[in-house]
């Protein structure tokens, strides 16, 4: 009896000690490895439904960006050089409002005589590179390269931009991309974490419309050299964001939930994938009229080595 009881309590003993090791323990950060080349692809659909005036207004997009992101060497202040390069854009819109009226474009498959202004700028757009600097928690303490080159190509012979112009251009100032990049690579954790452990972070996007999102990250495993991660987190109107279209927050009150999954490599910490899917609603208060409105988005960025 006695050598059972003994038998007992060690076994008891070993688990409380398992449990209390809290398993191996893996720094997460931004550290790729120096002069390396991958594909890089971010596809992004939406589908918006908006009612207003008595009319029912409806909007499914579809943008895919291909390119080229390329890591250079690591920097004393431990942040790297990278160069990101649009090579292919795809754009395909659907709107409903309440006649039927469908945009395409592909930037392999331009029709020069009859192309539009956005047009001009995505094709304008492509292989300039775009530089940055990334520091090891994934923020983008740098980036340049696209702003000067639109404004360039959407100016007259006098040097005037016309406003659309200038509103299609802002979707590629340097800070917008700043933030856009940042949202998608700004995941990390500030100390080591092992499996099912979780930690959050804050995010101002004001890449056009200026939202404020808040993200809980779960260490769910690592599978075949790879740390994956799963998301979910609020969203909501940010009324003192920048951006674009920060005037536009006074007027419309959004919020939603998002949800995601992302594919670290194990050894660089390098984001393969992120992908992730928001449902937001929301109104747009005009003249004391209130008018409801209904988003949802999804989101798939990836990186693949290059030889």
């Amino acid at each position: 009896m006695f050598t059972r009881f003994f038998t007992r309590g060690i076994i008891g003993l070993s688990l409380l000690l398992a449990a209390c090791s809290g398993g191996k323990e893996y720094d997460l950060k931004y550290r790729p490895t120096a002069n390396t080349r991958f594909a890089f692809s971010n596809v992004t659909t939406m589908h918006m439904d908006q009612k207003m005036m008595g009319q029912n207004m409806k909007m499914d997009q579809e943008m895919i960006y291909d390119g080229v992101y390329e890591i250079g060497a690591m920097g004393s202040d431990s942040s790297y050089d990278v160069t990101l390069t649009y090579t292919r854009i795809r754009v395909n819109q659907t709107m409903e409002s309440p006649m039927k009226k469908e945009t395409k474009m592909d930037s392999d498959n331009i029709d020069t005589t009859s192309s539009t202004e956005d047009q001009k700028m995505y094709t304008e757009i492509l292989n300039v590179p775009m530089k940055m600097k990334i520091s090891k928690t994934g923020k983008v303490m740098d980036l340049k390269g696209l702003s000067e080159a639109i404004k360039a190509v959407m100016s007259d012979s006098t040097g005037a931009i016309s406003k659309e112009a200038e509103e299609m251009a802002g979707q590629f100032s340097d800070d917008n991309l700043k933030n856009s990049m940042e949202f998608m690579f700004a995941l990390y954790p500030e100390k080591k974490v092992s499996p099912k452990d979780s930690w959050e972070i804050e995010q101002k996007y004001e890449a056009g419309y200026p939202m404020l999102i808040k993200q809980k990250y779960v260490f769910e495993e690592e599978k075949e050299g790879k740390i994956i991660l799963s998301n979910t987190g609020t969203i909501q109107t940010n009324k003192g964001g920048k951006g674009m279209m920060a005037m536009m927050a006074k007027m419309i009150e959004l919020k939603g939930d998002q949800t995601g999954t992302i594919e670290l490599d194990q050894k660089t910490g390098l984001p393969l994938m992120n992908s992730s899917e928001m449902k937001i609603t929301g109104e747009m208060n005009m003249m004391g009229v209130k008018f409801p409105i209904q988003m949802n988005t999804t989101s798939k960025v990836s990186l693949k080595a290059l030889n």
